[in-house]
């Protein structure tokens, strides 16, 4: 496991070892964390940014873990991996796996890894697919 050091722009090894098959029981099974090549686990320290926003400092930590997340999700794509935001988790056992901290709170795995199949699809078939979900939901009449 590496963890970042943001003011260096630097990573250093926490953990050696291939920790999946234990992240993939802590996920509940599933099996895209112990299949993927790497996972990224994203941690908030709460405290760090409460100290300086009050309460609304929450939500500004799952802004900025969903901005990272999105970040991963678009470097993925643009390198022709797949990836998948997980949030099922016992958050104890992920903490244990890894070694974190306890003021450290895991707040997503990302399984990043080769898609089966390449992703591609034209933008009318997206448009189709849009339009027929709406119907489906009944956002939208026949």
């Amino acid at each position: 496991m590496l963890q970042v050091l943001p003011r260096t722009h630097a990573l250093f090894l926490v953990k050696e070892g291939d920790l999946r098959s234990k992240l993939a029981a802590a996920a509940l099974g599933q099996e895209w964390v112990e299949t993927a090549p790497i996972d990224i686990i994203i941690c908030a320290v709460y405290e760090r940014t409460v100290g300086v926003y009050g309460e609304r400092g929450y939500r500004y930590v799952h802004m900025e873990a969903g901005h990272a997340g999105q970040n991963i999700y678009l470097e993925a794509t643009a390198l022709g991996l797949g990836t998948v935001v997980v949030g099922a988790f016992h958050d104890d056992e992920v903490r244990k796996i890894i070694g974190a901290k306890s003021n450290e709170h895991p707040l997503y795995i990302i399984p990043v890894g080769y898609p089966k199949q390449p992703y591609s699809i034209e933008e009318e078939d997206l448009w189709d697919y849009i339009m027929s979900m709406r119907k489906k939901t009944g956002l939208m009449e026949d």
